[in-house]
C-alpha cells in the first residue's frame, strides 16, 4: 500500500514537472519576425526585441549554459573577473 502510495506521488510530481517545463517553454517562444527599430531604441530595449524573442530563456537555452557550464567546471573566471565581485566601496584599515 505505501509503495503504490508513493509511486502515486512521484507520478503526480512528474506530471506537474513536465507541465511547468511546457508552460516555461511555450511562454519564451520566438514571438514574431525581425522588427527593424530605431538603433538607439533597440539598444535601449535590448537585443532580444528586435529578433522577436522573448528577453526571459527558454528551457533549452537554459540547459545548454548548464551543459557549458559542466563542460569546464573548475573554470573560475580569473581574477579580473571575480575582482568585481569581491570589490567594495568601504576603504579597509590595515591596523
Amino acid at each position: 500500500m505505501q509503495l503504490a502510495l508513493a509511486l502515486r506521488a512521484a507520478m503526480i510530481s512528474l506530471i506537474l514537472f513536465v507541465v511547468l517545463i511546457a508552460v516555461w517553454h511555450i511562454g519564451t517562444r520566438p514571438i514574431g519576425p525581425t522588427i527593424k527599430l530605431d538603433p538607439e531604441y533597440a539598444k535601449l530595449m535590448g537585443s532580444t526585441v528586435t529578433q522577436g524573442k522573448s528577453a526571459m530563456p527558454g528551457p533549452g537555452d537554459v540547459g545548454a549554459k548548464i551543459w557549458q557550464h559542466l563542460q569546464d567546471p573548475f573554470y573560475d573566471r580569473g581574477t579580473n573577473e571575480r575582482a568585481l565581485a569581491f570589490s567594495s566601496s568601504i576603504p579597509l584599515r590595515v591596523c
